[in-house]
């Protein structure tokens, strides 16, 4: 079987083959080897999954959505770019639109502080 970069596989399928490699190594008593050559992934990757399993850490296998960078300005930061950016007689009201296409998403809009 051809090699496949897991890196290029969504996160649904990559989980179920995390969970069936460590089933498979576990339970059915498969060399891991056998069962990654099998699955057609990188030998060493199988092992990472088989600790975690072992440690109890089962939450592991499973697909989770990466939480990106931190933030790196503080909310006083943010406000002072703000500030910058409208002037000190505008304000922000963010909200949740349902427009005529039935789409529903975040809206944002800005009007002056003396219009309100």
């Amino acid at each position: 079987m051809p090699k496949i970069d897991g890196r290029t596989l969504d996160h649904g399928t990559s989980e179920h083959i995390r969970i069936l490699a460590v089933r498979r190594v576990r339970k059915d008593k498969e060399k891991p080897s056998e069962v990654i050559k099998s699955l057609g992934l990188c030998w060493t990757t199988i092992y990472r999954w088989l600790r975690a399993h072992d440690k109890g850490a089962v939450q592991k296998l499973k697909s989770s959505k990466a939480t990106g960078p931190a933030p790196k300005l503080t909310e006083k930061q943010k406000q002072k770019v703000r500030t910058w950016i409208v002037g000190k007689f505008y304000k922000f009201h963010i909200f949740l639109r349902d427009d005529e296409n039935n789409r529903s998403g975040w809206g944002w809009r800005v009007w002056s502080a003396r219009e309100s």
